[in-house]
């Protein structure tokens, strides 16, 4: 599966890839929404991963504008975030994320959101 992961925390983009590239999945990575909204339009992902904290525009709205761009709306998103508390949570699933993974990253929970997507 091609996996988009939108962080700009170069170590939780180490970690996610060799996780989940030791499974088979593919794994772009793009440090801001606006370079991760570029990719995903290029070659449109499988899942997203999308973190809270970036640079300019932040993950809840990245997810808000993914969710109203047609070509992109239907891609499974999964936010992954240090802020891990149950106000956070609840605005990423809120906003239609398929679940949330804290920071650090346990990579057990990690794949068990990716299969989730299938």
């Amino acid at each position: 599966m091609m996996i988009l992961y939108i962080d700009d925390d170069p170590a939780s983009i180490k970690l996610v890839a060799k996780v989940l590239g030791l499974m088979g999945h593919r794994i772009i990575s793009a440090p801001n929404v606006r370079t991760g909204l570029s990719l995903a339009h290029r070659e449109p992902p499988e899942l997203i991963l999308m973190d809270l904290h970036l640079p300019h525009i932040n993950g809840l709205e990245g997810i808000y504008l993914l969710q109203n761009m047609p070509s992109l709306a239907n891609i499974p998103i999964i936010g992954v975030t240090s802020q891990s508390d149950e106000d956070t949570m609840n605005a990423f699933l809120d906003l239609g994320c398929i679940a949330f993974v804290p920071k650090p990253i346990e990579p057990e929970l990690l794949l068990e959101a990716v299969k989730r997507v299938g």
